[in-house]
């Protein structure tokens, strides 16, 4: 049974064959808003990125590519975090952007907010949950 594009909330697509996009469309409305859905909306991933980013990571740590440890420069960021910081949610910030998401506001506008913030926690030592920090 094929559902009518027009009938979803919306949301956006691409195929990819051999590194080319060979089709793409977006259609429906966000949540919140009701704004039709572009090629520039900011969409949360929540988890469903997760384990395609894990496997990713883990290839290229097993390649010698990546350093899971090795501490790098993020702008937004006051200090450096690791892709281990990242992951496990532990860069230090206390930082909610997942109701900005859905509110509308632009990737720019999230990313300017938490430019400002200062670290609440010591890096690496306490645990906040936030998808924009796996986003970056």
């Amino acid at each position: 049974m094929e559902i009518d594009k027009k009938d979803l909330q919306g949301g956006a697509m691409a195929i990819l064959y051999k590194g080319k996009v060979i089709y793409q469309d977006t259609f429906g409305y966000s949540k919140k808003g009701g704004k039709p859905i572009t090629s520039s909306t900011f969409s949360p991933l929540a988890s469903v990125s997760k384990a395609v980013t894990a496997v990713a990571l883990a290839q290229l740590v097993e390649t010698g590519k990546l350093d899971l440890e090795q501490l790098m420069d993020i702008p937004y960021l006051k200090h450096k975090v690791s892709w281990k910081h990242l992951l496990s949610h532990t860069t230090g910030y206390r930082f909610l952007g997942n109701y900005m998401i859905e509110k509308g506001m632009l990737r720019n506008e999230i990313l300017l907010k938490l430019g400002k913030l200062k670290p609440s926690y010591t890096l690496g030592k306490s645990h906040f949950y936030s998808n924009i920090f796996l986003a970056l």
